[in-house]
């Protein structure tokens, strides 16, 4: 007969969120995206070239939003910074 030794379980820990890093899109139309986020949400371009786009919010030096242009129109993904 076993001891009435208690057996301890625990569950993962899960770390915690602390902000939106940033969001990916896929976009039909690049030049569009950029026009409609810089002058409707006023982010500003960090970074371009043929295809995609970087932009962010502020003062912050990294994006919060990146731009991927392509046929379809959809999310890329989402980032989340998270506690370590």
């Amino acid at each position: 007969m076993p001891g009435n030794a208690s057996v301890q379980t625990s569950e993962p820990r899960r770390p915690g969120v602390r902000r939106l890093a940033h969001v990916a899109l896929e976009v039909s139309e690049l030049a569009t995206s950029l026009d409609f986020y810089a002058n409707a949400w006023g982010l500003t371009v960090a970074d371009s070239g043929t295809g995609h786009a970087a932009l962010r919010a502020g003062a912050t030096d990294e994006p919060v939003l990146l731009l991927q242009a392509g046929t379809a129109r959809s999310l890329g993904h989402v980032r989340f910074d998270t506690d370590p």
